[in-house]
């Protein structure tokens, strides 16, 4: 199976700017993300305007710093937990 995804044009799109229902450019989007429109039948802009974390360290169970965590892997369980080579490592 096979997905082509058609430009405008009708042509295979060669990035996404060239599908049909996503925007035309990337000109004053900026840190912008992305969203269904509210007519559910394209992908628009928009300025995230809410509160809440903004970094991976902003995040109520996620270590409070990078100090000490190199070479660890973040695994998703009731918290997040740090695991290194030797041992499982809870943190909340």
């Amino acid at each position: 199976m096979a997905l082509v995804l058609l430009g405008a044009d009708g042509a295979a799109a060669t990035d996404f700017l060239a599908l049909t229902d996503t925007p035309g450019t990337y000109a004053g989007q900026a840190l912008r993300l992305l969203r269904v429109n509210s007519d559910e039948d394209a992908i628009e802009f928009f300025a995230f305007t809410g509160s809440g974390a903004e970094t991976f360290l902003d995040l109520t169970d996620t270590p409070s710093n990078y100090t000490g965590q190199a070479g660890r892997a973040v695994v998703e369980g009731r918290a997040l937990v740090v695991r290194n080579t030797t041992r499982w490592v809870n943190v909340w």
